[in-house]
């Protein structure tokens, strides 16, 4: 920068060389500033990217003992293919709702993850617990046994 003012302070410098020089300088700081405006807008208004939603399987999964959850897994996938909008027994006495085919009306409104939690409290409380190093854990297995047997659980 020095020495493009010292060009400037030469007798010898004509007015157009002078006014070029200027127009660049201009240019060059425009063209700056118009990026660094463009990065800041850039970096403020770019949409924030929402947390990773976990899917019913994922929390079941997340809930139990591998071989406990294998055993729910497939319950789950033959009573509702793990569609928590599932209704089954349309035609019959009762209708049954959501991943677990429950009774209970209120997993029609119910989100996907309570339906979870419902699903394996009836679990514990019709078939028992088993005891693994996880803890406590409603036994799927039986229930799945159970389902092959009869077709229900």
């Amino acid at each position: 920068m020095t020495s493009t003012l010292r060009r400037l302070e030469q007798p010898n410098c004509s007015e157009r060389t002078v006014k070029r020089l200027v127009r660049s300088i201009a240019i060059v700081l425009g063209s700056a500033l118009c990026f660094s405006v463009g990065l800041a807008d850039t970096a403020t208004t770019a949409p924030t990217k929402e947390p990773k939603r976990i899917t019913s399987k994922e929390y079941a999964r997340g809930q139990l003992t591998v071989k406990n959850y294998k055993c729910l897994s497939t319950l789950y996938g033959k009573e509702s293919a793990w569609n928590w909008k599932s209704v089954g027994n349309i035609g019959g006495t009762h209708q049954v709702y959501g991943i677990p085919q429950g009774k209970s009306e209120w997993l029609r409104t119910a989100n996907p993850l309570e339906q979870i939690d419902w699903g394996l409290r009836y679990i514990g409380h019709r078939y028992g617990y088993t005891m693994t190093h996880e803890g406590k854990q409603p036994n799927t297995c039986a229930a799945l046994n159970h389902w092959k047997r009869t077709g229900w659980h």
